[in-house]
């Protein structure tokens, strides 16, 4: 991979440096000592911070992204990360499309891409497991035209702030993977608990926390089998990082 700059890139790196020296740094020390971000506040700053490629710049134009390259995604993180690590996490987990919509869901949750009004999260860590998918007891018990959800996530990063989430659950308890779905939760249909908020070293303002499910309702068609749209010869991962690397590099260097 050709990791030297062209002049748009170099550009692009001076602006929102110099953007974030000026507008945003400041503030950073005043956040960082009050805690987690609201939801207002981090939409605020999602918002502030969209015109450089942050957020939805690395989707299409459909969500108001200009299908940013990873290097060049890579760029603006690493920026963000050196001013402020954790807003830089923040929302880059926040921007994210969910996936397994119907055609109306997909519209109007790109509508709220565009306007910089969407906060997403992943539900996979557990307390007694971590992320081992082979253990996730957090389950799905189907009942009539909707899924029962019970268990807890733990160090859900925006948990605390989401709208929506890809929660990985179990519906049969004991399978391991094999009994591995992805329910699609939205908040105001199917809300969540919030148990307590995890305070993150280094990153204070980042908002994580622990979530409760306590016989959410969840419509039937929320729910869908990770293992269809996995890439060949990867085993029973839920997912792989392949795309999330450009943007966990970038925090580390940042």
């Amino acid at each position: 991979m050709d990791f030297d700059l062209s002049e748009e890139q170099q550009l692009l790196k001076a602006s929102v440096r110099s953007f974030l020296e000026n507008e945003i740094g400041p503030q950073v020390n005043e956040y960082e000592r009050k805690g987690p971000l609201t939801r207002s506040e981090t939409i605020a700053f999602i918002k502030q911070l969209m015109p450089f490629g942050f957020y939805n710049g690395r989707l299409d134009a459909d969500c108001g992204g200009s299908s940013l390259d990873a290097k060049t995604y890579g760029v603006i993180n690493e920026e963000l990360s050196r001013i402020w690590a954790g807003l830089c996490g923040t929302i880059w987990i926040a921007g994210g499309l969910p996936t397994g919509l119907d055609e109306a869901e997909e519209r109007e949750a790109k509508a709220k891409l565009r306007a910089g009004e969407s906060i997403g999260c992943g539900g996979i860590s557990e307390p007694d497991h971590g992320s081992d998918s082979s253990f996730i007891a957090t389950s799905a018990r189907l009942d009539g035209d909707e899924w029962a959800v019970n268990g807890t996530k733990t160090w859900i990063s925006c948990g605390p702030i989401a709208d929506h989430m890809n929660l990985m659950v179990t519906v049969n308890p004991g399978s391991g993977r094999e009994g591995v779905r992805s329910i699609y939760l939205r908040k105001e249909e199917s809300p969540w608990e919030v148990v307590r908020h995890n305070a993150l070293l280094g990153v204070r303002a980042w908002p994580n926390g622990e979530l409760r499910f306590d016989d959410v309702r969840v419509p039937r068609k929320n729910l869908r089998d990770p293992r269809a749209q996995r890439a060949p010869g990867t085993g029973g991962k839920c997912g792989t990082s392949s795309n999330r690397e450009p943007s966990l590099r970038s925090w580390r260097s940042g």
